[in-house]
């Protein structure tokens, strides 16, 4: 018997479409798709708010670093280096 190929975007758009349609508990359904009620209500919010596009999966990568520069402060910081190049270490 070979084993049924499940597709993730598949599942949560079959999901989306069972929470619209049905009138089931929303945490009932959750556990029929073994996900957290949480996951459901994120997943939830995302579609109605971007449509079917917002089922897929984000990055985890972060957006921005904590002890990231701004430009303005890196191109002051390359003025003043410029400026003044006995300033530092001998070389």
């Amino acid at each position: 018997m070979p084993w049924k190929e499940i597709n993730v975007m598949d599942e949560r758009k079959e999901f989306m479409m069972k929470v619209l349609k049905s009138n089931d508990s929303f945490k009932s359904l959750c556990q029929e798709f073994g996900v957290s009620t949480k996951t459901g209500y994120k997943w939830f919010n995302r579609f109605i708010s971007e449509g079917i596009d917002g089922l897929n999966d984000r990055s985890r990568r972060p957006r921005h670093h904590s002890l990231q520069l701004s430009e303005n402060i890196i191109c002051r910081l390359i003025k003043l280096k410029t400026a003044h190049m006995s300033w530092g270490p001998k070389r």
